[in-house]
């Protein structure tokens, strides 16, 4: 994941963002409601691409259930830590109104948004008009498996394709399934291996089902014969079919095996079930079918077609599901048949006819069942019954609760469903009771008392549940009780302190819950324990001591607790402790600092916390420790060397550390450290430099030494990090001289020098890295270019010159860079000639030359380039045109000559630009005429021509746009209006006539403008007369008519605007 993270990496970094954790190999919680905590206790994460959190995904398996990392919360808590519920899942809506009113009262608040796998189109624009997103201040990255969700909110500069993969990292992925030791042992297979990556077109997918049904296989006529079925099914079913590349391995699978996966993509994935399930789940439901149900399953794991978690828990790729959905449908009949619409509810009721027999019954996810007629009397062999996400479901079914063999009931999101006082009563076999997000259950009565059996219950989300009257005292066999969400809960339930079988307990977010003094005293066999913002915690007693089988402790954000009396020391088994966001937390745990079994520990933000010397001194088995705006820390101990099993360790924000005394040298294990923000830390810890196996030194994003303000120079001995692929020194603005050869870094892909803008010379033999990809030079003010600075770049698809200041030509052999995909120029002032010819950069699709003042003409060959689609040329001032300089440019979709004097005339052939999306001529002052027809430039939708004082046209057939959406012709004093020149704009949704001296009437077919939502004619002081009815303007929101001196009546049918929110008349 961390190649395709590089963009919107560098583009954050370069941005001065000023609150990211941007680090590889990072986590997010999947479904931050944490209400879906496995029976481990741990929660399901992904990898996205770029990180904000520390959790690995392979390596330790740590609980994430601690908001601090992977949360939004964790990102931006100067934001987030202002909403009064931030770290629950709520309406995106509700959080986006939320954040505006925040927004209100801190103007000046800078917003990172992240909107991951974005699937309508509704939403962004309301988040960016309430952030303000595309200002210097806030950014927003959004991910989605199509273009046309975002083409109409992002910038297509800003669009980061993820490309096929290449040969070599193809060949890498298909070998680590094929072959035990990750190559092949045997040199015909290297060339047959090669032939199937090919055929596999860098799909990795793919390449990971191939490669696992080729596992160990070394004989020849298997391999041509998979070869040969995969050309095969390539030719006749279309190579670029995910389907033709799978068909064969899909065969090979035998009966059961098809069976059990379609099955699972079918019905039992998480679409359907809204988590991912368990395979005891799966092999329950083939207990009858199948002997060999797990032996099923484990063959389909190694085969690739299902991924099955150390936890039992079985999830599936998407496109494998939606393949399998679409064999289903192809190849099936009757109950296996997959159908996107489920079955009839007069099919479900006759169906339940004959089905009297069933033991389990799942109905998850049937969202149109608003009522379940069939008597469940009759259906006295139910042992398990799934009605989850059944959301518009309002009784439970008939005589239900007769069933007294019911060993599980799941209800999980029946939202709308209501219950008796008896509902559960009589269920005495009940062992799991899922009541998720039950939002009309608002009271457990006394008779819930009898479900002596129950082992696991769950009422995690039940926002409305007030009270439980019933006692628990009863239920000997619970084992795991989850309240988290209960937010309007206030008692704990009775005679729940007596249950010494309870092994997980989670109260997270049950913010009015309170709590006695005893309440955890005898829960011994206790192993998970979350208090995530009880906010009525105000301390923990002496009792507490008592939880010595405790594992799992989580005190995340329990602001109001202030002290922990109980002694930790009989707490032996304690592996993770969260007290991140305790931030009134004075003194670490009594008795913590002997648990030589604690393997993470988290205390960022207990601002407030003191640390005695020998505070970490006995954690001998402490592989991860968060320390990070712990305020109070301002010595690190020598005592602290004793952490040899250290991976991971942070400091960030740690603004009064002032010396780190232990030394690093026998913390062998470690391979993340940040100390990011330490502003008073003078020294290196010691024996750092002696640590091979650190992979990330992070002083600000990666292993990277960006803003490091005390860096400047770079010694000789930095050529021996010859692994190195990336590196970083962006913003180290006293970095004066590098005086390490680049030559034995061959490795290096990227490199980031932006901000140096003390440097004055590129390192020493860089020129030789020909597998460079990117280099940001960015505002190296000082630096100074050799002739052949770039020629032997050949691997550089993005080269970054903006603002370098001592650039002044660029020699011939520049044309060697012809993988060139991005180069910018911007704001190199001093740049007078480009003598290199662009003939070769076929690959070129963005280029930047804006604000290079004393450029005078453009590059040559420059306008052969048929891949172009970005040019960005806005205020060059002095270059000049020649008449056929845009005519090939035939994929241009944004072109920008904003302040370009000398552009005067724009020619016929321009006409030709008929994939333009986006056009700005803004303050082209000499600009007197447009020969070109716009006729064919169907895809136009925004258009600056504001600031051309002196054309006095508009542009020809510009009326026949119906995609037009921005047209801004503000100053254009000399410009003559037709009478039917905005007539045909029918997706016109701003136009600016700003200043228009021309324009003394609007006629009648301007109404015909019904998309418009602004609409400006300020200081139109000749228009006398509007004819045009807006009655159809139902969209309008902003109208200004200020300046119109001379215009004697207002707009016809203005008054029935029922959205205008604005309307300015002044001097009218």
């Amino acid at each position: 994941m961390a190649t395709p993270c590089q963009a919107p990496v560098h583009l954050l970094t370069t941005m001065m963002v000023a609150h990211c954790d941007l680090k590889p190999n990072n986590i997010v919680v999947v479904n931050y409601k944490r209400k879906r905590i496995k029976k481990s206790g741990y929660l399901h994460v992904k990898l996205v691409d770029f990180g904000i959190s520390k959790v690995e995904v392979n390596g330790l398996q740590i609980p994430t259930d601690g908001p601090p990392h992977g949360t939004f919360g964790y990102m931006a808590p100067e934001i987030c830590n202002n909403f009064s519920n931030h770290q629950k899942q709520i309406s995106l809506q509700s959080r986006i109104l939320e954040l505006e009113k925040v927004l209100m009262k801190n103007s000046m608040v800078g917003v990172v948004g992240i909107a991951d796998d974005v699937s309508s189109q509704d939403i962004l624009p309301k988040l960016i008009d309430v952030t303000k997103f595309g200002t210097n201040r806030s950014k927003l990255i959004a991910t989605s498996r199509t273009w046309k969700v975002l083409k109409n909110t992002i910038n297509e500069r800003s669009k980061i394709e993820l490309d096929s993969l290449e040969d070599n990292e193809a060949i890498e992925i298909f070998s680590k399934y094929a072959f035990k030791d990750g190559r092949p042992n045997m040199p015909h297979l290297s060339k047959m291996s090669m032939v199937v990556v090919k055929a596999c077109a860098g799909h990795p997918l793919t390449l990971q089902i191939l490669g696992s049904s080729l596992h160990n296989q070394t004989s020849l006529c298997v391999w041509e014969l998979n070869i040969q079925r995969l050309k095969r099914a390539s030719k006749f079913l279309g190579s670029n079919d995910l389907w033709a590349r799978l068909e064969p391995t899909y065969k090979d699978l035998n009966g059961e095996e098809k069976t059990m996966f379609l099955d699972i993509a079918c019905f039992h994935c998480k679409d359907i079930w809204h988590e991912n399930i368990n395979q005891d789940t799966i092999i329950q439901f083939y207990e009858y079918e199948f002997k060999n149900a797990k032996e099923i399953i484990t063959s389909l794991k190694d085969k690739s077609f299902i991924k099955l978690d150390s936890f039992g828990f079985i999830s599936i790729h998407d496109l494998l599901r939606d393949m399998a959905r679409r064999i289903s449908r192809e190849k099936f009949d009757g109950i296996r048949r997959w159908n996107e619409k489920c079955w009839s509810l007069n099919e479900i009721h006759k169906a339940f006819e004959n089905l009297h027999f069933l033991e389990n019954l799942a109905l998850s996810n049937c969202k149109n069942i608003k009522k379940i007629h069939a008597n469940f009397k009759d259906f006295i062999n139910l042992k398990k019954l799934w009605l989850n996400r059944c959301e518009n479901l309002e009784d439970m079914p008939l005589d239900l609760k007769t069933l007294s063999s019911l060993e599980l009931l799941n209800l999980q999101c029946c939202k709308k469903m209501k219950f008796d006082d008896d509902a559960f009563d009589a269920f005495l076999s009940l062992k799991e009771l899922l009541l998720e997000s039950c939002l009309d259950l608002k009271e457990v009565h006394k008779g819930f008392g009898n479900l002596t059996s129950i082992e696991e219950l769950r009422f995690t989300n039940c926002k409305n549940l007030k009270a439980i009257h019933a006692s628990f005292e009863g239920m000997k066999n619970l084992k795991q009780l989850w309240l988290d969400g209960c937010e309007n809960l206030e008692d704990m339930p009775l005679g729940l302190k007596t249950l010494i079988s309870l092994e997980l307990l989670n109260l997270q977010h049950c913010q009015k819950i309170k709590f006695d003094d005893d309440v955890f005293d005898v829960l011994l066999s206790l192993q998970i324990l979350s208090l995530e913002d009880c906010m009525q915690l105000e301390d923990v007693t002496n009792g507490f001591g008592n939880l010595t089988c405790i594992e799992v402790l989580s005190f995340i954000n329990c602001k109001n607790l202030e002290a922990i009396h109980a002694s930790f020391m009989g707490m032996t088994k304690l592996k993770y402790l969260w007290l991140n966001g305790c931030e009134n937390l004075k003194d670490m745990p009594l008795g913590l600092k002997i648990l030589s079994s604690l393997e993470y520990l988290d205390l960022l933000h207990c601002e407030k916390m003191k640390f005695d010397d020998d505070a970490f001194d006995g954690l001998l088995s402490l592989q991860e420790l968060i320390l990070d705006g712990c305020l109070e820390l301002k010595e690190v101990h020598k005592g602290f060397s004793n952490l040899t099993c250290l991976q991971r360790l942070s400091f960030i924000n740690c603004k009064n550390l002032k010396a780190i005394h232990a030394s690093f040298e026998g913390m062998t294990n470690l391979k993340y450290l940040w100390l990011d923000g330490c502003e008073n830390l003078k020294d290196m810890p010691l024996g750092l430099k002696t640590l091979s196996s650190l992979e990330y030194l992070d002083l600000l994003h990666y292993m990277f030494l960006c803003g490091c303000l005390e860096l400047k120079e770079v010694h000789k001995g930095f050529r021996n990090v010859t692994c190195i692929q990336r590196l970083c020194f962006t913003n180290c603005i006293n970095l004066k001289a590098i005086y390490a050869s680049f030559e034995g870094i061959k490795n290096l892909k990227k490199l980031w020098l932006d901000g140096c803008e003390s440097l004055e010379d590129m390192p020493l033999d860089l020129k030789t890295l020909s597998s460079l990809e990117l280099l940001n030079l960015q505002h190296c003010k000082k630096m100074k270019f050799n002739d052949d600075a770039f020629d032997t770049l050949l691997s550089l698809k993005e080269l970054l010159l903006d603002s370098c200041l001592d650039l002044k030509e660029v020699h011939k052999r520049f044309s060697n860079l012809i993988c060139l995909e991005k180069l910018s120029f911007t704001d190199c002032k001093n740049l007078k000639a480009i003598h290199a010819s662009f003939e070769g950069m076929k690959n070129l699709k963005k280029l930047w030359l804006d604000g290079c003042e004393n450029l005078e003409d453009m590059p040559l060959s420059l306008k052969i380039l048929a891949s172009l689609e970005y040019l960005y040329l806005h205020y060059c001032e002095k270059m000049k045109f020649d008449d056929d300089a845009f005519d090939v440019l035939l994929s241009l979709q944004e072109l920008l000559l904003d302040g370009c004097l000398e552009l005067k005339e724009i020619h016929k052939g321009f006409s030709n630009l008929t994939c333009l999306q986006r056009l700005s001529f803004t303050n082209c002052k000499n600009l007197k005429a447009i020969y070109a027809s716009f006729e064919g430039m169907a895809n136009l939708k925004y258009l600056r021509l504001n600031g051309c004082e002196n054309l006095k046209e508009m542009p020809l057939d510009l009326k026949t746009l119906s995609l037009l959406e921005y047209l801004d012709l503000l100053h254009c004093e000399k410009m003559k209006f037709d009478d039917d020149a905005f007539d045909g704009l029918l997706s016109l949704q701003e136009l600016i006539l700003d200043g228009c001296l021309d324009l003394t009437k609007v006629h009648k077919g301007f109404s015909n403008l019904i998309c418009l939502q602004r609409l400006s004619f300020i200081n139109c002081k000749n228009l006398k007369a509007i004819y045009a009815s807006f009655e159809g303007m139902i969209n309008l929101k902003y109208l200004w008519l200020d300046g119109c001196e001379n215009l004697k009546e207002m707009p016809l049918d203005l008054k029935t605007l029922s959205l205008l929110e604005y309307l300015d008349m002044q001097h009218y």
